[in-house]
């Protein structure tokens, strides 16, 4: 049959068509094979283009909200500026130790901060697909006996003579001192305890990714006790401020039952022996886990670099949301949120729970709906998105 002039056929469907190709099965199937490369290969070319088209997007926000980054970057100067104004010293000479200790590995997804976290662009080498080592334990005591001792007895005097909490946290469920205000615990962590943990640090995840020991810092520090007689027996799952977190055992493991510090993502609890340490990057969600009975205490240090990480972008972008929400700013902290989902790809669940919140109380329920949904896609451990959904799709 002859095509009609002036008509153009897809050159696949005219080499299927063809009377030649009808009367060979084999030549068929070669041609029905070529059509749906070419079918795919444009599918592809057009998938291709519209990646491109978001990131050119995603590029021009990212450039268009540079004072946003700066605002960033001056919060971060300040947080460096605090430490020091708090007591705690940079690291002078690093001492020679062992620092050997046992690795953990976590999907990349782990600490929500997506293509900008800084432990995965530090791997850059390792398939991206290739979970990351993000939590370590040490093999060896990072302080002695005897400085456990010597922290826990200056806190226990601290308690007795009425001294307050550090304020530094919400918590009511443990109690936690600031070390600026144990003066023997502070000079021996400026002294002796931070620099061995700031070599381990740089050690265990790689200056790439934390910066050289001598430029990392006390954001702040905090000694906890769990104490199961008072009530005082967990911490809840959260993130912290800063960039690593280490947590020192101060408590020999038979003075108090259950405990340890729980990572979310591992849904494993650790308990290194007195002296040993918990270094994890502290976008991990993780908590106290809780104790049954006795007293567990541990020396919690929040450590950030003095250059700040890209990635570490996010965390300041949810700081500053926060402190709009509370001022009552709502477009201000949507702005903020927004900019921190395109940062991270939607990587952070618990950004998507925050703004689901927020757009359930202002009534937006299908919005809110969407974005619970998200946040359970992306971590269903958190319970929570998924008992406000259940609970907000009763009452629409």
């Amino acid at each position: 049959m002859q095509q009609g002039a002036g008509k153009r056929r897809n050159p696949a469907y005219v080499i299927a068509g063809s009377s030649a190709v009808r009367q060979n099965p084999l030549a068929m199937m070669v041609a029905c094979v070529l059509f749906h490369l070419l079918s795919l290969l444009a599918i592809l070319h057009a998938a291709a283009a519209l990646s491109n088209v978001i990131a050119r997007g995603k590029e021009a926000l990212l450039k268009s909200r540079w004072l946003d980054f700066k605002i960033n970057e001056a919060a971060h100067a300040r947080d460096v500026a605090q430490s020091v104004q708090i007591g705690y010293k940079r690291s002078g000479s690093m001492p020679t130790i062992d620092v050997s200790a046992k690795g953990f590995s976590v999907p990349r997804c782990a600490t929500g901060m997506g293509p900008v976290c800084p432990f995965a662009a530090a791997a850059k080498d390792l398939p991206l697909t290739e979970p990351l080592e993000l939590v370590f334990e040490s093999d060896v005591p990072i302080a002695s006996i005897a400085e456990c001792n010597s922290v826990v007895d200056e806190a226990k005097a601290y308690i007795a003579s009425g001294g307050s909490g550090s304020g530094f946290t919400l918590a009511d469920t443990n109690r936690n001192i600031a070390v600026a205000d144990l003066p023997n615990t502070l000079k021996w962590l400026n002294e002796e305890a931070f620099p061995r943990i700031a070599v381990m640090a740089t050690s265990c995840f790689g200056e790439d990714a934390v910066g050289p020991p001598e430029k990392l810092l006390l954001y702040r520090a905090l000694v906890v006790q769990y104490d199961a007689l008072a009530g005082l027996t967990h911490q809840e799952v959260h993130r912290d401020g800063s960039l690593v977190t280490c947590v020192l055992t101060l408590s020999d493991r038979d003075e108090y039952k259950g405990g340890g510090t729980f990572i979310e993502p591992l849904d494993q609890s650790f308990a290194p022996p007195k002296g040993h340490a918990l270094l994890a990057a502290s976008a991990l969600r993780h908590a106290g886990h809780h104790i049954t009975a006795g007293h567990r205490w541990v020396i919690v240090l929040f450590i950030i670099s003095e250059k700040m990480k890209y990635g570490e972008h996010m965390r300041y972008l949810k700081r500053r949301a926060q402190m709009a929400a509370d001022d009552g700013d709502i477009a201000q902290e949507r702005q903020l949120l927004e900019l921190a989902r395109v940062l991270c790809d939607d990587d952070d669940h618990e950004l998507l729970y925050d703004m689901a919140v927020g757009e359930a109380e202002r009534g937006n329920t299908n919005e809110a709906v969407k974005l619970y949904e998200k946040s359970i896609q992306i971590n269903s451990k958190d319970k929570r998105a998924a008992k406000n959904l259940a609970a907000l799709l009763a009452k629409s």
